[in-house]
């Protein structure tokens, strides 16, 4: 049949039909065009409405397609018409229909599981992270943790610092317990245990607190001791016997040491003293060969120059306390070098009263300026 019989037929024009059909398919035949109930959309003109899949929503009535789920939610069954939100410590992607408990060492994060930095760890189905033992830091999505310094040590996971190794024990970076404290040497370890002991016995009655991890390396210390009683005992033996065996070499060395030190000082004393009984002998031969010798000498002496500057110090501050002390005290140097019997001491070669004249001249001059220190 031609376009002209069918139009006779039909009454109208073979275009408007096909326009007319063409709307129809647009509006009514096309995935969501048509209206369907919350939690089911339009799937075309053969299937009509249909839920939702797995993963999908719709909220209201009326036209319009399923929306995917967010991030971290999910739609469990078909037709659904809101996603629930995961739990703590699960994610989800778009469109999900579950959620995933995020595995040890992972932490739950935008829709994905991350994983822990280094020297932290997490539990299942945790949102942060914690710092290790033996590690330090602040805790938390991305935790930033740092091994604990030499000689310390951190027994639990947190954010907690780092304790000291008690006693003055030395341990590796990162230790995980007071047990990893040890001592340097075998008697470093024999001096630890002693002040262990003594400590512990202290703070038993009352007088002194123990930190709690001084008792925790005691009550391990002890607890090694006696399952290995044996090999400690071999080592107390041998480390005893080692430290004996360097004391006595110590004291040994020590004593030959002062041996010498002693033969030493005495022959120095002895050189010393028979150098200045070579100049005594000749300076008194010198000193005694005549009155004006002997004068020149006193002449010369220290003392005799302090007993002048204390004399003129008198002089000019009469009454003056200090003056006076220094003059009594610069008199009796002076007295001690010419008086006849500490002379004669001194330069047994000269004449026994060879200085009586000076002491004599010398205590007259004492007596008239000790009047200027009347009171004093």
């Amino acid at each position: 049949m031609g376009a002209k019989a069918l139009k006779r037929e039909l009454g109208m024009d073979v275009g408007w039909i096909l326009v007319a059909a063409a709307v129809f398919w647009l509006i009514c035949a096309q995935p969501g065009a048509r209206p369907c109930p919350k939690g089911q959309f339009d799937s075309g003109f053969e299937q009509g409405c249909v839920e939702c899949p797995p993963g999908h929503f719709k909220r209201s009535d009326g036209a319009g397609m399923c929306k995917p789920c967010p991030v971290n939610t999910y739609a469990a069954g078909p037709g659904s018409t809101a996603c629930e939100g995961c739990l703590r410590g699960e994610v989800s992607l778009l469109g999900q229909k579950s959620c995933q408990l995020c595995p040890a060492g992972t932490f739950a994060s935008k829709g994905a599981c991350e994983q822990c930095g280094h020297g932290s760890s997490s539990e299942e189905g945790s949102e942060t992270c914690t710092c290790n033992k033996g590690w330090t830091g602040q805790q938390g999505r991305h935790a930033v943790c740092k091994k604990c310094p030499a000689n310390t040590f951190k027994a639990v996971r947190g954010p907690g610092a780092c304790q000291a190794c008690p006693f003055g024990l030395v341990s590796a970076e990162a230790s995980e317990d007071v047990e990893q404290c040890v001592a340097e040497d075998v008697i470093g370890s024999l001096q630890v245990h002693f002040v262990s002991f003594v400590k512990g016995a202290v703070s038993s009655l009352g007088f002194l607190e123990e930190e709690p991890s001084e008792r925790r390396w005691r009550q391990h210390a002890f607890e090694a001791v006696a399952l290995n009683a044996d090999h400690a005992n071999e080592q107390l033996c041998s480390a005893l016997s080692a430290a004996s065996e360097r004391i006595y070499a110590a004291t040994q060395y020590v004593l030959s040491q002062l041996h010498r030190m002693v033969l030493e000082l005495f022959a120095s004393a002895a050189e010393f003293l028979s150098v200045r009984a070579k100049q005594e002998e000749g300076e008194s031969s010198r000193v005694c060969s005549s009155p004006g010798a002997l004068r020149e000498w006193l002449n010369n002496r220290n003392e005799y120059h302090a007993w002048q500057n204390a004399v003129r110090a008198v002089r000019a501050e009469r009454n003056s306390g200090s003056a006076c002390a220094k003059m009594r005290k610069a008199a009796r140097h002076l007295l001690l070098i010419i008086h006849p019997d500490k002379f004669a001491m001194r330069h047994p070669a000269c004449p026994r009263d060879m200085s009586t004249s000076l002491a004599a001249e010398f205590s007259s001059e004492y007596d008239k300026h000790k009047t200027l220190c009347a009171g004093q």
